[in-house]
């Protein structure tokens, strides 16, 4: 290009350029000051009262009323007027049995054997392993006697500890099971 060229493209953008910054500077913005000038015109409105605070009803707490929050609750010896320590026992000299290794949740009852008037349940370990158990076997991880066996059931007597360095008897119940 030449030298006249050039200036006549340079000339001819200047002016675009000139013609639309003069429309950007028009007003396009009346119509929203001639609405807000509108509103400002209107009267003002009450702003309503801040609603009033009722006091609550004060509560005077009384210690004697309620059970005192730190306060040792008694043990179950305690409360059936025993002295510590002369309730249930762990048996002493006690030889464990095979199935107190186990969990006493973990044995199942899958049946039951009648040998010379004598009625014994077929347990099954966690580990599969079938025992023969009678009444007054031990099983369970917490001296747990068998005082009743039935074709349906065997009642287990266990001795736990309870939380005050004693112990208490627990009665459970193992089912006949399908498994």
């Amino acid at each position: 290009m030449s030298g006249r060229n050039t200036t006549l493209w340079l000339t001819a953008l200047s002016l675009l350029g000139m013609l639309l910054l003069h429309g950007c500077s028009s007003d396009n913005l009346a119509d929203l000051r001639a609405y807000a000038d509108q509103v400002k015109k209107r009267p003002g409105g009450r702003i309503p009262p801040l609603p009033e605070v009722k006091p609550f009803p004060s509560h005077t707490y009384a210690m004697m009323e309620y059970k005192d929050p730190f306060e040792v609750p008694k043990t179950e010896e305690e409360k059936a007027g025993r002295a510590p320590g002369t309730g249930p026992q762990p048996p002493k000299d006690h030889v464990p049995e095979a199935l107190e290794a186990f969990p006493l949740d973990s044995l199942r009852m899958v049946g039951t054997l009648e040998q010379e008037d004598q009625l014994w349940a077929i347990v099954r370990a966690q580990d599969g392993t079938i025992y023969r158990v009678r009444e007054g076997n031990y099983m369970g991880q917490n001296y747990g006697r068998i005082t009743h066996i039935s074709d349906q059931q065997m009642d287990v007597r266990e001795i736990v500890p309870d939380t005050h360095d004693g112990y208490i008897e627990r009665d459970q119940t193992i089912a006949l099971s399908e498994k």
